[in-house]
């Protein structure tokens, strides 16, 4: 083996060992924080998560995230996927580079000819193209944008959890701040459905739908759940957003989670509660989810965040195709996808 193939090998192995160890932390800090209002863990139980991982992954380095689904529900569940599993054999598998082309938002439409995008204009390489093709002049494109809409968002590509979101008005851009921004998408500010509005109007809520398809691409729904915003807070931030599971006929738990894993039974600002609650139109946005699912079938999940605006509308604000969280639908609802057989892909 010559120097440069060592030197790859060697990169390889460090960085596998370093997203390793920052899982087992990241698990060792979600634990921690369960077990401060749930109470220590039955041994016993940790033990099953640590054979689980052994027997069915093949390596105990997954039962971290074992030991945090276990410890959230008081129980151990066969089925479950761990988080850190699910991102480094799972997702090249069953998602991979096609699942990567969700991170480039100007492909959005292009796949799934849509008008349930609230995509506006695209940035790519210096040009400004409208969602028909049309490219625009720098000069014209805040005409474009605020023709018809007194608030705009801007998404970079490669952005997660609310990262690399800006939130424009007329009177906030110019032509220096176009200048500025990277690759990505303008999108119309949605005018959400008062349902939402009463636990806090500052963002828009989205409903994170998880959908897999099968070997012959039947989609279906696996999870649902809800994210609210703070109060002054422009859009949904991972830092500070609120977690809600939904059922799947579109009712509210009666307990939401802080980042932290902190239950609470109502939102923070509003006090309003959350048991007893249906979304609006729940049934509307997992068809259109599928529906759009089956029309792409070569990523086997999808995580789909969607928006109900104020006429009952289903508005898709991105699609998740690579690395789409789900440690808390297991945690919460799991296991999710007891179907999909992915317990299995590590033997391929």
């Amino acid at each position: 083996m010559n120097t440069s193939s060592l030197l790859k090998n060697g990169i390889v192995y460090i960085t596998a060992k370093r997203y390793e160890f920052i899982h087992a932390a990241q698990a060792k800090k979600s634990l921690r924080l369960i077990e401060q209002t749930k109470g220590r863990t039955d041994p016993k139980l940790f033990k099953m998560c640590r054979d689980y991982s052994i027997d069915v992954f093949g390596n105990s380095k997954y039962a971290p995230w074992l030991k945090v689904y276990t410890a959230f529900n008081r129980n151990f569940k066969e089925g479950w996927i761990p988080d850190n599993y699910y991102r480094t054999i799972v997702i090249p598998k069953i998602q991979g580079d096609f699942g990567k082309i969700s991170n480039l938002k100007f492909f959005t439409n292009t796949f799934f000819n849509t008008q349930n995008f609230p995509d506006l204009v695209y940035h790519i390489n210096g040009k400004w193209l409208t969602v028909e093709g049309e490219i625009l002049p720098i000069e014209k494109v805040a005409r474009y944008l605020f023709n018809s809409n007194t608030k705009v968002l801007f998404k970079q590509d490669n952005s997660m959890q609310g990262l690399g979101i800006q939130v424009f008005e007329k009177e906030t851009i110019n032509l220096s701040t176009l200048m500025g921004l990277g690759n990505g998408v303008f999108q119309y500010f949605i005018e959400q459905h008062p349902f939402f509005s009463e636990y806090v109007e500052d963002s828009v809520a989205t409903l994170r739908i998880t959908t897999t398809v099968n070997s012959l691409g039947k989609p279906k729904v696996n999870d649902a759940y809800l994210r609210f915003g703070m109060k002054g807070e422009s859009f949904v931030a991972a830092g500070s957003q609120l977690k809600v599971s939904v059922n799947s006929i579109g009712e509210l738990s009666d307990l939401g989670y802080l980042n932290g894993w902190q239950a609470v039974k109502e939102h923070p600002n509003s006090k309003l509660g959350f048991g007893g609650k249906t979304v609006p139109t729940f049934n509307k946005a997992t068809d259109l989810c599928m529906q759009l699912h089956q029309s792409y079938p070569q990523i086997d999940c999808i995580g789909w965040d969607v928006a109900i605006d104020k006429n009952n509308e289903v508005k898709i604000l991105e699609w998740n195709g690579y690395h789409n969280d789900i440690k808390f639908s297991e945690a919460t609802n799991g296991p999710c996808f007891i179907e999909q057989g992915w317990e299995k892909l590590w033997k391929a």
